[in-house]
Parts: structure tokens; sequence; C-alpha cells
């Protein structure tokens, strides 16, 4: 019990830092300044060296997903399917992340796994566009 209590904890902040901007970026930034604000180099691209891990989270209520039956309350049974549902998200997101199967993540595994989530082309670099897609299948996902 206490390992998947871990599992949820560390995915409730993984979830957060996947679905919030940069610290320094404005909460509703286009992706084109998010890319501005973090670029070093001046190619409108992020690398791995550039990307910052977000620091904000969700901007509606952490149990809004739970409430299954939209009646702006949360049973004990939906939120016991949702914390089954999403300890099993988190435990294989955390086993995508693990880059060296020891069990454990270490800030860079968790950095270079959100990279790597938000790089859809797998190239190496974050573009406006790719930014613009993950924010939109964030939303397409809060809003189901």
């Amino acid at each position: 019990m206490k390992s998947t209590q871990i599992v949820v904890l560390l995915g409730s902040a993984l979830v957060a830092a996947c679905l919030a901007l940069p610290s320094a970026a404005q909460p509703h930034a286009k992706p084109e300044q998010i890319i501005e604000h973090l670029d070093q180099d001046g190619d409108q691209l992020l690398t791995i060296e550039e990307f910052e891990m977000p620091r904000r989270g969700r901007d509606r209520g952490p149990l809004a997903a739970a409430d299954t039956d939209g009646d702006g309350n949360v049973s004990r049974d939906e939120f016991q399917a949702h914390v089954d549902e999403r300890a099993a998200h988190m435990a294989e997101r955390f086993d995508l992340a693990d880059q060296n199967d020891d069990g454990f993540l270490t800030e860079d595994e968790i950095r270079l796994s959100m990279f790597r989530r938000v790089d859809s082309n797998a190239d190496g670099y974050i573009d406006a566009d790719e930014l613009a897609a993950m924010r939109n299948a964030r939303r397409a996902e809060r809003a189901s």
C-alpha cells in the first residue's frame, strides 16, 4: 500500500509538471513565447540543455477529473477509481522514465522523460509546434 501511495504522490507531481509551463513564463504564454524565454542560442528550438522543468500546476481543482458523474462532488468510489487509474498510469510512466532501471528516478531522468514526451518527432529539439501540440493534447485530456 505504501508503494502505491508513493507512486500516486510522485505521479501527481509528474502530472502537474507535465501540464504546466516553465516557472518564468506567463500562465497562458504562447508556445513561441515559451521558446523565446528558454532558447539560449536563438535558433527557436529547445535542446535538452535549454529545457526547464515546468513548475506551475493545473488551472483546475485536483479532484475535478475524479468527479465522473459531474455532480460537483467526489464519492469514495469515484475517488478510489481515480486513484487506481492514476496509480497504474504513473507506475507505467515511472518505468519509462527510469532510464537505467535502478528503481529510482533522478531529476535528470524525469527531465529527459518530459523532454522526450514533448519532442514528438524525436529530433532532439522542441519547437513551438510541438509545445502547442502538447498543450492542445492536455486541454483535450482535461476536457474529457
